[in-house]
């Protein structure tokens, strides 16, 4: 009765993790690292899986191409190709089952918890966010929403104030400055040069 099916995401850590990260209550865990972990009994859940651990029926696809414009190209690009893709297959009234039992263990690599390598993965996912779900309704300033500019500044300067490595503090507002950054990148860019949304096949 059912065609979209997610597992949970476990992220196993390189020796030398600062603590915080490695911590399942790190604000960003979900998207620094793909945790996914949404319940613990199998059913349907609103929350979309992650790459990383997902099945989704063939014949859900028939017809079906996915879109240029979003995922990776290079090394800095609009994350979010997967999550593109179940958002339309949700619109068309398909669920996702959570699956317990069917865990995948995500290999985090020892420069994907340095501070650089982070704040660029928040930058990816912010672009991400505009080319998902654009605001159009805000006041802009020089071509994004004005509260980006707002957030990407508070966060500045709070990660340059949380002068101890570990703390938590630190940590998150690197990858929430990089998510607003990011985020204005992309409005910037398709306000200079509309979007046009290319299709590849599967």
């Amino acid at each position: 009765e059912h065609s979209i099916f997610a597992g949970p995401i476990r992220p196993a850590m390189p020796p030398g993790t600062p603590p915080v990260l490695a911590d399942e209550r790190f604000r960003f865990a979900s998207v620094a690292f793909a945790r996914y972990n949404p319940t613990s009994v199998e059913g349907v859940v609103t929350e979309l899986p992650f790459g990383p651990n997902h099945a989704i029926r063939s014949r859900l696809l028939e017809g079906m191409r996915l879109c240029e414009s979003i995922g990776p190209c290079g090394r800095n690009y609009p994350m979010g190709s997967e999550t593109e893709l179940l958002l339309r297959l949700r619109a068309r009234g398909e669920g996702v089952v959570f699956v317990p039992s069917a865990p995948v263990v995500h290999v985090i690599e020892p420069h994907q918890v340095s501070l650089r390598w982070l704040w660029g993965r928040g930058f990816r996912f912010g672009r991400g966010q505009v080319r998902l779900d654009p605001d159009v309704s805000s006041r802009q300033l020089l071509g994004a929403p004005r509260y980006l500019f707002r957030e990407a500044a508070v966060a500045g300067v709070q990660a340059a104030y949380g002068t101890v490595i570990n703390s938590r503090r630190k940590w998150e507002r690197v990858i929430a400055m990089g998510i607003a950054c990011g985020a204005i990148r992309e409005y910037r860019a398709l306000g200079a040069q509309p979007a046009s949304v290319t299709m590849r096949t599967t």
